[in-house]
């Protein structure tokens, strides 16, 4: 047998990345499914997937679902062109388990064309049907208007008919299903038909499905979630082997909630929920209390964007209930109350205590969280007293009118096994931050990796207190923390470039993520040389931001040669620094990029400053950029290297020289050589995206944006 002509066959099935690139070219894989007894146990042999060459179909199967590679299928046998079914393949970190995962895109609402190419995946998945690890997600485009006034739409297949049709014979195989689009609908309501057979046809299929391990709505059932929740009642009934739910964007509402209620006790097994994003008032705290009570094996539960525990006097027995439920979870390890608003301090009452009583706790969200504490009943940092198990804190936007910064810096204190601490942008905060007390605590986190103080918005009054207690604190993490984000932070102006060099030396063996954003703005040059002299020597650092620092040409000149020592460097991100290529600024960048060869992101947004003389100077970028053999991403949105003399000169053949870039952001803006953005000039800004398309055609997997 000839396996050089096979393996020259196999080549020749391209599987072509992007299904939306203008690039891309589309291909069939139904041919994998017609090879030979004898190829196939070949390539199972070759990929190490299996022992001997029995289920040789099934194997090969599998492991083309397990490839990062993508497939895109298009109708045939005069089929229009729009009707597109495509699907990725691929492992993610939110895959159940090993699950493998097939995307289809649905492009073209017309029954016909639909019914017969889910049809065609459904055979085309058979040899899978022992996998039990398929994760079938829908998704739309969003490239097609939908008339929702159509009459005709009442025609078109539902997700519950298109399931139907693509897991037909494989519904054992299934672990995963993902639906994220609110059209075409998740069910059809026949006037003809009563709600309890519709709902019972929907739950006698569902009950097939007996591997399926995530169900994952979000927002496909927006506009009709009150007729649908009968429908998915029955579904959830169905699948007591359910793990994880997902019913987000859905716009349920407490009369939704309390239709769904008998469902709960049939999910003995469910330890994830998410409802956030739903229209969740007060008056649905009574149905959720009920189905907290009989998911006692939850360990992730996500209320985000809700209004429970709101300020409605009258509900306070429904807020109590719902208090004692959230308590009775103590299995809890995850909870995501992020965009809480409590006014009524009976209402902060009933969530501490909630809170107080989930000693698992060890992940609790708390982004955009407003509480209205009364200090004479209940103290702030009482609602963090009970998880002292927690590793990751988020806190990002929090406000509260009652702080008793010694109270929570304590508390802080406690948490020693805490690795994530994110306070950004807490204005309400100042007390805290103003306290002593708090920075001595950061200092008994010795496990902390990730902390986050970016945009603290401090009194200038307060800054000599922050400057002599928040640098020494950060000395004493230096054998844990990873990641820093001081962005926006006025220490930098207060003559702290001293101390903040002294911590950055401090933490060189263990610092990885760094970011500075508008940082460094008015810093003197002698500040910008005590910084850089501390960047250099931190050799783990994997990413940088120094975007938005004012950064000119003199200041490059000082951090180029420190950055130039990061050998390690993935990321950059020089963005929105207007002066940078002013002078002698390019050149500076071409001495430290050329020996940063491990980047795969580099962030060059809104960076200008050139003159029209410099236009010549901006040349020695070119094999400094082509020298990034592993770059992945470069944004120029609205850079001067889309001004067109430099897209043809400069910045096309570096292009030309890169291989693995996946994504060149350049907007739609033409760009005048001094940087400065023009209105949309259709045909002058298409000469440039024709120019950049040509440079990356040799790239198939680079889109760009």
């Amino acid at each position: 047998m000839n396996w050089t002509l096979m393996s020259d066959r196999l080549r020749n099935l391209s599987l072509a990345d992007n299904a939306d690139s203008e690039h891309q070219r589309v291909v069939d894989v139904s041919p994998l499914f017609e090879l030979s007894d004898a190829l196939l146990c070949h390539i199972v042999r070759l990929s190490e997937n299996a022992q001997g060459c029995a289920a040789t179909h099934s194997r090969l199967m599998s492991a083309v679902l397990r490839s990062k590679r993508a497939a895109t299928v298009t109708a045939a046998d005069g089929v229009p062109p729009d009707t597109i079914c495509s699907s990725r393949c691929f492992s993610t970190a939110n895959s159940f388990g090993d699950s493998a995962k097939l995307t289809l895109h649905v492009l073209r609402d017309n029954p016909r064309f639909c019914k017969r190419w889910f049809k065609d995946w459904a055979l085309r998945l058979r040899p899978a049907k022992d996998m039990h690890a398929l994760h079938i997600e829908f998704w739309d485009e969003g490239s097609r208007t939908i008339d929702r006034a159509d009459t005709n739409k009442h025609m078109s297949p539902s997700m519950m008919d298109m399931l139907q049709w693509v897991l037909h014979g494989v519904e054992n195989a299934v672990q995963v299903i993902t639906i994220s689009q609110t059209y075409p609908p998740m069910f059809h309501f026949n006037t003809q038909s009563s709600y309890s057979r519709m709902g019972a046809e929907a739950g006698l299929f569902f009950s097939q499905l007996t591997h399926l391990r995530s169900l994952r709505l979000h927002g496909a059932l927006v506009e009709i979630q009150t007729m649908a929740c009968p429908h998915l009642r029955q579904c959830l009934i169905s699948l007591p082997q359910l793990h994880d739910l997902v019913l987000s964007n859905n716009g349920l509402d407490a009369k939704d909630l309390e239709t769904l209620e008998p469902a709960w006790n049939h999910l003995p097994a469910l330890q994830s929920l998410d409802l956030g994003g739903n229209e969740l008032f007060c008056n649905a705290a009574c149905s959720l209390a009920i189905a907290l009570r009989s998911l006692t094996t939850l360990t992730f539960l996500s209320l985000s964007k809700n209004y429970l525990f709101y300020d409605y006097e009258d509900e306070l027995s429904d807020f109590q209930m719902l208090s004692s439920a959230l308590s009775g979870l103590s299995l809890l390890r995850t909870l995501d109350m992020s965009f809480l608003k409590i006014f009524a301090p009976f209402g902060c009452a009933a969530f501490s205590t909630a809170l107080n009583n989930l000693t698992a706790l060890s992940h609790l969200n708390l982004n955009y969280v407003h509480l209205d504490f009364n200090s004479s009943v209940h103290s702030f940092p009482g609602f963090l007293s009970g998880p002292s198990g927690l590793q990751h804190l988020s806190m990002a936007y929090f406000s509260s009118d009652e702080i008793n910064a010694e109270g929570f810096a304590f508390t802080l204190r406690t948490l020693t096994g805490l690795r994530y601490l994110d306070l950004s942008n807490s204005s309400r905060l100042c007390a805290l931050f103003e306290s002593q007390h708090f920075f001595s605590s950061l200092q008994a986190l010795t496990r902390l990796e990730v902390l986050n103080l970016s945009a603290v918005k401090i009194q200038c009054e307060h800054a000599n207190l922050l400057v002599s207690n928040f640098y020494p604190a950060l000395e004493g993490m230096q054998f844990s923390l990873r990641s820093l984000d001081v962005s926006g932070h006025p220490l930098l102006e207060w003559n702290s470039a001293t101390e903040f060099s002294n911590a950055l030396t401090c933490l060189k063996h263990t610092l990885q993520h760094l970011t500075l954003m508008a940082c460094l703005q008015n810093l003197p040059l002698e500040c910008i040389v005590m910084i850089a002299t501390a960047l250099s020597g931190l050799e783990r650092l994997q990413s940088i931001d120094l975007s938005d620092n004012s950064i000119s040409a003199s200041s490059m000149g000082v951090l180029g040669p420190s950055l130039g020592c990061l050998t390690t460097l993935k990321s950059l991100n020089l963005s929105s620094n207007r002066d940078l290529l002013s002078e002698d600024g390019a050149s500076h960048i071409s001495a430290a990029l050329i020996k940063l060869t491990g980047l795969t992101y580099l962030g060059m947004r809104d960076v200008s400053g050139l003159s029209l003389v410099g236009v010549q100077q901006l040349r020695v970028l070119t094999p400094s950029l082509a020298a990034l053999t592993k770059l992945e991403s470069l944004n120029l949105m609205r850079s001067a290297f889309l001004a067109e003399e430099i897209a043809l000169s400069v910045l096309a053949p570096a292009l030309r020289q890169l291989s693995t870039l996946t994504q060149l952001i350049v907007g739609g803006y033409k760009m005048n050589p001094m940087g400065s953005a023009a209105g949309l000039v259709i045909d002058e800004s298409s000469v440039i995206r024709a120019v950049l398309s040509e440079a990356i055609s040799h790239m198939p997997a680079c889109k760009l944006g």
